[in-house]
């Protein structure tokens, strides 16, 4: 009788080595600073301390705690604007005594990422995929001249760059997500 391997069915969240992200329901930081919460249209919950600063998308604020200044910041107009992102970024920063929180919803139905930008040098992704950063997280741009991947591909010339170690940025992510660990 000739051997045969039996593969076994993945559990729900399991696809023999990838973790589906939308079946997680809840990812957490090691740390304690954020949550991301919810199967579709997730919501990311950032604990923002005294004197600390979130960085985000214009549009992506949902709710947020007492004691929070909001500011406009146009530093990096150019980077920001060709790596697909709003000329501005907005920057929460705790002014009170004690932690509080902001509450942060993508521009689009989609799925919340952490990356975490000490296990990442740079970041490649879609043209507006930032949405958040703690710690000092940055969107920029590479430019690209193959037309291969400009044209072919559907990358165009720049792409998005996001990098600004240590911290952790937050993309919006369409589709199916899935991690690996290589």
């Amino acid at each position: 009788m000739a051997n045969t391997a039996v593969l076994e069915q993945p559990k729900r969240g399991e696809s023999h080595g990838f973790t589906w992200v939308s079946a997680e329901g809840r990812q957490l930081s090691r740390t304690g600073e954020w949550d991301v919460v919810g199967q579709q249209h997730q919501i990311l919950s950032a604990k923002v301390e005294p004197g600390e600063t979130v960085h985000l998308e214009p549009g992506s604020m949902m709710y947020m705690g007492p004691g929070v200044r909001v500011e406009v910041n146009c530093d990096r107009c150019f980077p920001r604007c060709m790596g697909g992102e709003a000329c501005a970024i907005m920057e929460y920063t705790n002014e009170g005594p004690r932690p509080t929180y902001v509450g942060i919803t993508s521009s689009v139905p989609a799925e919340v990422v952490a990356l975490d930008l000490e296990t990442y040098d740079v970041v490649h992704a879609r043209r507006g995929s930032f949405m958040s950063a703690l710690g000092r997280g940055n969107a920029g741009f590479e430019c690209d001249c193959n037309p291969l991947t400009c044209c072919c591909a559907g990358f165009g010339m720049c792409r998005q760059t996001i990098s600004g170690a240590p911290g952790t940025a937050f993309v919006q992510a369409t589709g199916t997500v899935e991690r690996k660990a290589l």
